[in-house]
């Protein structure tokens, strides 16, 4: 019995052309894909509709596995972000990130998602530190003020 081979076939959507050999490397894009990617055409693989919203938005997963919600308002947003601002109840501010708990990027469920925050540069001024616990988490705050 002989054994078949299947060339490698390129990433990008809909693209059925196999993927090229370079100088002895094995590239993930056809030809015409990587002539594109040199001239400054997108690297990002095509975006697939995962889901549509009950208000109309696109959700779709990004390159790096990321949900991304299309709002035609505002553009591209990561999902996490939204559905914790929605929780939140305010955008997110400078400096705040959300993490997935169980690490699947794709659980947008609100109790797999945590608040971060991280400023930059390292270290901060502590009359900024406060200023900014005092606008953006008064509510916390206030219980562990009564404590003491």
């Amino acid at each position: 019995m002989t054994e078949v081979t299947r060339e490698p076939v390129c990433i990008r959507v809909g693209c059925v052309r196999a993927s090229a050999r370079r100088a002895g490397r094995d590239s993930r894009l056809c030809l015409t894909h990587q002539a594109g990617q040199r001239m400054g055409q997108s690297k990002r693989v095509q975006k697939t509709t995962v889901s549509v919203t009950e208000e109309g938005h696109e959700v779709f997963l990004d390159s790096q596995g990321y949900q991304r919600r299309y709002i035609p308002e505002v553009g591209s947003v990561a999902e996490h972000a939204y559905q914790m601002s929605r929780m939140l109840g305010r955008p997110l501010a400078p400096g705040e990130s959300v993490h997935h708990l169980n690490g699947d990027r794709a659980d947008n469920q609100p109790s797999n998602l945590e608040l971060w925050w991280k400023g930059q540069p390292a270290g901060q001024r502590v009359d900024d530190l406060l200023a900014y616990v005092v606008a953006y988490h008064a509510d916390r705050l206030r219980p562990l003020l009564n404590q003491a």
